[in-house]
Parts: C-alpha cells; structure tokens; sequence
C-alpha cells in the first residue's frame, strides 16, 4: 500500500483535497506548523475498522497510518476547533 501524506496546520489542511485508492492506499495525517491539532475527526466509513478518531503524527516518522477502505467519493475531515480556524474542514478524495 501506497502512504498518502495529509498536513494539518492549526489554519487547516494545506494538502485538501487529498486523493487516495480505495483498498490501494493509506493515509497519514502529519503535524505542520505551529499550534497543529493531536486529532482529526473522519467518517466512520474511510478507514479499516471504522476508525473515527485519527491521531495527528509530529513528524513523518510517526507511525499512526489508516488504510483507506471507503467507497468512490469525498470524506470530510474535521479538525477540533480553535481559536485560529480558517478551515476547519479538509477532503479526501477516494477512487477504486
């Protein structure tokens, strides 16, 4: 499987949106910058195991990876709020 990188900024999601295969790819959701979220909220159906809470990795060489099981279309990731947002929403994109 294929490693997609997605960056979470405290401003919000600079790699959205971000395409990923179905059953081909994982994603792994990096810190970047300053005051960046520890947690990204996804639909229940992205991920393998129904995962709805994805730990947001420090640096690259973190090893929280979620594979992408989902059907063709768009998923919403939501980071929690704070007091910076300018989007607090990011798409992954799924093909099969």
């Amino acid at each position: 499987m294929a490693i997609k990188k997605m960056h979470v900024e405290a401003a919000g999601f600079p790699d959205t949106p971000l395409n990923v295969g179905r059953n081909q790819d994982s994603v792994h959701f990096i810190q970047k910058g300053t005051g960046a979220p520890t947690t990204v909220t996804v639909p229940s159906t992205l991920f393998q195991n129904g995962v709805t809470t994805c730990t947001v990795d420090p640096n690259e060489q973190g090893t929280s990876l979620y594979a992408v099981v989902g059907a063709d279309g768009d998923y919403t990731v939501t980071k929690p709020t704070g007091k910076t947002e300018t989007q607090t929403t990011g798409t992954i994109k799924v093909t099969g």
